[in-house]
């Protein structure tokens, strides 16, 4: 679950770097005792459960990334609340609810920062979600919790998420189990078990091509607008988060829109977060030579209750800024609900931009 820890380190890239420890270790935990409720519900209980966030280091939490989702039929979740904290949200939360899924990534605001939020141990709430019983019969689900943290200015070496901890710099997954203790039915006549969810990780390529041709190009004119194209290893898609490295913030992206025709138009403009203009400064992009910049992020999601956009197509429209080089982040994900999966895709392309050759 590699990239999933890179789409942090694109929204904590934002943030001036402050000292913590290299060991860094986050833990979400919850509520709930043992990670179980087991009780006699009748159709319509509702059932809280907090989720909290601890930073065991001095640095302090920026935000989590948070996907749940329920594994049978006889729950959803009614309603998730995040901490006044965490007010500022990236894209549009993926899925309407009352629903079966729910995945936001929720953010403090970048101008008022609390650079103690969650750290040396201190547990925030940072959601609470309510959690819907549609069955009275005995039944056995789960609430699948899966979350990436943000702190400012570090990515933490391990996560725990309900006890399962990470292995390096990855995310991790854990459940809820949620029994209705009255009598099963006879084993013939039972529900058959539900399978565990799985999260994968897919090949995903993008290319850039000009708004009058089909070819794919790697050079490209100041201030001009282009088209990025994306084909993943899967189905279909939920949603994305492209981000931009370059040396200066005129040097990155001066606007991204949505294609005029597609699945992708459907869903409107994207959101276009200048980073400079949202926190007053930029620090340099881990992971890239000295002096790259993280410049701009442009998150998106998939329209709720409406079909998955494919495996391929016409993403969006970008216009370049001034001469330099430019490096794009696509991050893109795949709830397929029908097998259990959760799957991400992760891809990186180096533009040359420079004004056209003179004759």
């Amino acid at each position: 679950m590699y990239k999933r820890t890179i789409l942090c380190l694109l929204i904590v890239g934002v943030l001036p770097a402050v000292a913590a420890e290299v060991d860094q270790h986050v833990m979400v935990t919850a509520d709930v005792e043992g990670f179980a409720i087991e009780q006699v519900f009748e159709s319509g209980d509702i059932v809280p459960v907090t989720l909290y966030v601890t930073s065991e280091g001095g640095a302090a939490i920026f935000g989590v990334d948070l996907d749940v989702a329920v594994t049978t039929d006889d729950v959803r979740i009614h309603s998730v609340t995040a901490h006044p904290a965490f007010s500022r949200t990236l894209g549009r939360p993926q899925a309407e609810l009352p629903g079966p899924r729910y995945h936001v990534v929720c953010v403090q605001p970048l101008r008022s920062i609390d650079r103690t939020l969650g750290a040396d141990g201190e547990a925030i709430p940072f959601v609470t979600l309510e959690l819907e019983m549609l069955e009275d019969a005995h039944f056995e689900s789960a609430l699948q919790v899966h979350a990436a943290c943000a702190l400012v200015g570090v990515v933490p070496k391990t996560t725990t998420v309900l006890g399962i901890e990470s292995a390096g710099c990855t995310s991790q997954c854990g459940k809820i189990e949620i029994i209705n203790a009255r009598p099963a039915l006879e084993p013939d006549a039972a529900e058959p078990e539900s399978a565990p969810w799985i999260y994968e990780s897919a090949a995903l390529a993008i290319e850039v091509q000009p708004v009058d041709g089909d070819r794919p190009v790697s050079v490209l004119a100041p201030n001009t607008t282009y088209q990025l194209h994306y084909h993943a290893d899967c189905r279909y898609v939920d949603g994305y988060v492209l981000s931009v490295i370059a040396a200066s913030a005129d040097q990155g992206l001066t606007d991204v829109t949505a294609p005029a025709v597609g699945e992708w138009a459907l869903l409107g403009n994207p959101t276009f977060v200048d980073i400079e203009a949202e926190s007053g400064e930029l620090v340099p992009a881990q992971g890239y030579p000295q002096g790259c910049l993280r410049t701009h992020v442009i998150p998106n999601q998939a329209r709720p209750g409406a079909s998955h956009p494919g495996a391929q197509g016409h993403l969006c429209n970008f216009t370049t800024g001034s001469a330099g080089v430019l490096n794009l982040e696509l991050y893109m994900d795949w709830f397929d609900r029908d097998r259990s999966r959760f799957v991400e895709m992760w891809a990186q392309a180096q533009l040359l931009v420079q004004e056209p050759a003179t004759e």
